[in-house]
């Protein structure tokens, strides 16, 4: 029941942010050997808008894209900071939810003396095996001290569910 209300949350908190745009999103298994986590990943892309060039009586705005993301293991969440962004590869660290105000550039929280330290790394590729699918492999170092449960390293197996939430809202646009 509480991975149910996580997993609500989340979506929820996803759904909120009009201007947040999926980049990828995957489900499935994280393995150590021959035992296995449950594995969920939200990758989005949020554009803000920022004053650069303050002029006589115009004010121009550039849309600045930001990359957040969530990422939640045997029903743990961390917050993604990512470091390298392609199309089909992503390098990113991890750090408890707690610490996303730092990792998301709340400017309060960037004012205090001590930054958070990363818990992890993940490294994802997207591949197509077929032209009606695609997966993300990889793999995931994570220490967390306070849960032993999630530590170590992991090989990553997850279904890319992007597209399906995309084909799933196009449908919904066209119903209305």
């Amino acid at each position: 029941m509480k991975k149910i209300v996580l997993a609500l949350m989340i979506l929820l908190i996803f759904a909120s942010s009009s201007s947040a745009q999926p980049l990828m999103n995957g489900l499935g298994f994280a393995f150590q050997n021959k035992d296995f986590k449950t594995v969920k990943m939200a990758l989005f892309q949020e554009e803000t808008a920022s004053n650069t060039a303050n002029t006589a009586n115009t004010t121009e705005k550039n849309a600045q894209k930001k990359l957040s993301g969530l990422f939640v293991i045997a029903g743990y969440e961390y917050v993604l900071k990512v470091t390298m962004f392609e199309t089909i590869n992503l390098e990113a660290d991890l750090f408890e939810s707690s610490a996303k105000a730092w990792v998301t550039g709340n400017s309060e929280q960037q004012k205090k003396e001590e930054l958070p330290v990363p818990l992890g790394h993940v490294s994802l590729t997207l591949s197509q095996p077929d032209p009606t699918s695609s997966v993300i492999t990889g793999s995931l170092r994570l220490n967390d001290e306070q849960v032993s449960s999630v530590s170590g390293e992991f090989d990553l197996y997850l279904n890319d569910i992007t597209r399906k939430n995309k084909k799933a809202d196009l449908k919904q646009k066209s119903l209305k």
